[in-house]
């Protein structure tokens, strides 16, 4: 299947893209947008609730909205939203999507009251059916699933199906952290889960652990001691142990990821033996990570994120080595 906007280019047309459409719709060669209306009903009575959990799914509509994800150029596309009553405890989310021809599909989730806050962005090439698990040892109350196609066939055709979601209580086994560690935790995955909202400025925001044994300086972005722009995402200092983070690129990361960044760096001065060493890093960071049960998929994100702007043989290294770690690691169902 081909989009309207292809068939617009092969036909060769004279006419505005506009009037051809009209023309096309008008002689039953392509959907009007009043039969699309009419989809939208069969396609919300495909989605299945699991009731295990008393989880409500609940269908907001669709809307032809375009979402930035990654640095992905903003097109109209067609958007599902759907609300998912979570709760606080931690949870997983299965999604199986079904397509009909070979597509780019994203699905993010947010949270529904503070929707800048994603725990999840992320695509697949999609020909049939694909299933998503979606890993959130931190979740908020209510979330927002958001599912698009990059072939937005000019607003006439979705081209995908949601044939099942489920969310199910996640159990994540204990595991014993320092009583340093699992302070910074707690001030970690709060400062994670609220860093959207929260003030920064060239200089530095400061923010502190409530034992003020731990900070972090939220920055426009990390800047050298000279005052040029650095483009990582956090560093800590080896004096003192304090953080700073580039609110910017925190923006575009999902809660994982940062995590993920924070650890890495708290791992460089309270872990690891040899401070300065980020392959220790790297590994000391992912292994508390992948303890509190967050997903894989958001370490491969981020690194791979971090790397592109600092390409290396000794960040390959890297990459090599924490891919074989998260491999060896991760839970079996993700």
């Amino acid at each position: 299947m081909i989009s309207a906007n292809q068939k617009y280019k092969a036909s060769n047309s004279e006419l505005p893209f506009k009037e051809w459409l009209k023309t096309e719709q008008k002689d039953g060669k392509l959907l009007d947008f009043s039969e699309k209306k009419d989809k939208t009903k069969d396609r919300t009575e495909i989605i299945k609730s699991n009731n295990k959990n008393n989880n409500l799914i609940h269908i907001l509509g669709l809307a032809s909205v375009g979402f930035l994800f990654y640095g992905l150029t903003r097109n109209w596309k067609w958007t599902m939203n759907i609300r998912l009553d979570i709760g606080k405890s931690p949870k997983k989310v299965f999604v199986q999507i079904r397509t009909n021809f070979n597509q780019k599909v994203f699905i993010g989730l947010r949270d529904y009251n503070n929707n800048k806050t994603y725990y999840t962005k992320r695509y697949a090439f999609i020909d049939g059916v694909e299933k998503f698990f979606i890993l959130m040892p931190q979740c908020p109350d209510t979330g927002e699933l958001i599912i698009f196609n990059s072939d937005s066939m000019q607003g006439l055709d979705s081209n995908f199906k949601i044939d099942e979601i489920r969310v199910e209580n996640y159990d994540i086994p204990p595991h014993t952290f320092s009583k340093k560690t699992s302070s910074f935790l707690r001030f970690a995955q709060e400062f994670c889960k609220q860093c959207s909202y929260l003030d920064y400025s060239k200089e530095g925001v400061k923010y502190k652990s409530k034992n003020e044994k731990f900070t972090i300086d939220l920055m426009t972005n990390v800047l050298s001691s000279s005052g040029s722009y650095l483009p990582t995402p956090a560093r800590i200092s080896q004096l003192n142990g304090k953080m700073e983070v580039s609110y910017m690129q925190f923006l575009e990361y999902t809660v994982p990821m940062r995590m993920a960044i924070l650890l890495h760096e708290y791992s460089h001065f309270y872990v690891n033996k040899v401070p300065r060493s980020e392959i220790e890093a790297d590994i000391n960071g992912l292994g508390i990570y992948l303890k509190l049960g967050y997903p894989s998929i958001d370490i491969f994100n981020v690194f791979l994120k971090v790397f592109k702007v600092s390409p290396s043989m000794e960040n390959k290294d890297r990459f090599q080595t924490l891919e074989k770690f998260v491999k060896e690691n991760r839970v079996s169902y993700e």
